[in-house]
């Protein structure tokens, strides 16, 4: 792959949870690292939600290869927010780390 292929700006992020005053817990995302990658559209559909159909795209989002990266974390890519699928290496050789990422809605 190319180096310039890796044009876009992402940033994974990873959850945390924090306690609350009421015994409570709430997840809390915070950001892990942020990366050049190549992203490339993979499919569109829909979703229900509450509902009514909401889009659901897919994403196959590649960095240059880096430890720590796992499918417990989310991409954020410009204002939109992708859970991480799966991690594979790319060609088997170490170098670069493919993605499959799912977008989750806005406020989800």
């Amino acid at each position: 792959m190319r180096a310039g292929l890796l044009r876009h700006v992402v940033t994974f992020e990873r959850r945390s949870r924090t306690g609350d005053a009421m015994g409570g817990s709430s997840d809390v995302w915070t950001p892990f690292l942020t990366a050049r990658a190549a992203v490339e559209p993979q499919s569109g559909g829909d979703f229900a939600r509450a509902g009514q159909q909401e889009p659901k795209r897919s994403l196959l989002v590649t960095i240059r290869g880096r430890s720590g990266v796992t499918a417990e974390m989310r991409v954020k890519f410009a204002a939109r927010t992708f859970v991480i699928q799966s991690v594979r290496e790319w060609r088997e050789k170490g170098v670069y780390q493919q993605l499959d990422c799912i977008e989750v809605p806005a406020d989800g």
